[in-house]
């Protein structure tokens, strides 16, 4: 419960930004396309909910003893063992979010949230509910195996939550805080890439929280402010608005529609 109030907290503190000072204007009904997309994200809040329980961030008994005595070691630290695990969290993140890029199977699912032809908070909720469930448990059952600690699961949710959120979100920052913010942490700046309709940039900059892990695989982009200005949103391929119909999203990893070209995982 606590996790779904931060998140919507942090989408309608995001959403009242985009009202009072939207970085690009919409070409697409924002009526049409909201409704779509809260639709889906108050779907999968409830599969996350209910077939999901906060239960599942348990140590699991079956977790070897090597693996628990080095977390109740590292946990004689506090800092150090957040620090550690959030980074292993939000590395699990970036290459759960390459593994939907690059399995075909996976990709018709999650080519939904990439269909959307603009970009803004909305955007966030946009997960078809079989990615939703799936990507929860790919995301956080290594996690668990490994023995993270179930409290910073549960912030790393929390933080991961908001940054979602503000990264979608039709927002500019100043120049000098947006690129000293994205040398660390993924911005606006930074994601909108992702969500070009050129191939290669849409297949980059994977990061959820930190943006240095694009970096450190060589799937990092970056553009100038006027690069950004030009960005196209979407697939090429479900650019007609009736792609924003909620029964439509929903239908769309079933349909006989050749989605694009998923990445591979090459390494720089």
């Amino acid at each position: 419960m606590t996790q779904t109030i931060s998140f919507f907290v942090c989408f309608f503190g995001v959403a009242l930004w985009e009202s009072f000072r939207p970085r690009t204007a919409h070409s697409v009904s924002a009526r049409l396309r909201w409704t779509a997309n809260i639709s889906l994200g108050v779907i999968n809040l409830l599969v996350f909910g209910v077939l999901l329980p906060d239960s599942i961030f348990t140590r699991p008994e079956w977790v070897p003893s090597i693996v628990r005595n080095t977390w109740q070691a590292i946990d004689k630290v506090p800092l150090l063992a957040f620090g550690l695990a959030f980074l292993l969290l939000d590395l699990f993140d970036y290459w759960m979010h390459r593994v939907f890029h690059a399995v075909p199977v996976l990709w018709r699912l999650h080519m939904i949230h990439h269909a959307d032809p603009e970009i803004d908070a909305s955007t966030a909720m946009r997960h078809h509910p079989l990615e939703f469930l799936a990507g929860s448990l790919f995301r956080m059952l290594p996690a668990v195996a490994l023995g993270v600690p179930a409290a910073i699961i549960f912030v790393y949710l929390l933080v991961a939550g908001g940054i979602v959120c503000f990264h979608h979100g039709n927002i500019g920052l100043p120049k000098s805080i947006a690129a000293l913010a994205g040398a660390i942490f993924v911005t606006p700046d930074v994601h909108r890439i992702h969500h070009s309709v050129v191939i290669d940039e849409g297949n980059s900059n994977f990061g959820a929280v930190f943006s240095f892990w694009d970096r450190v695989f060589g799937t990092y982009v970056s553009k100038s402010p006027a690069e950004q200005e030009r960005i196209e949103f979407g697939l090429r391929e479900y650019s007609d608005p009736r792609y924003c119909e909620v029964l439509r999203v929903m239908g769309m990893p079933f349909s006989s529609r050749r989605p694009r070209t998923a990445t591979s995982f090459n390494v720089q």
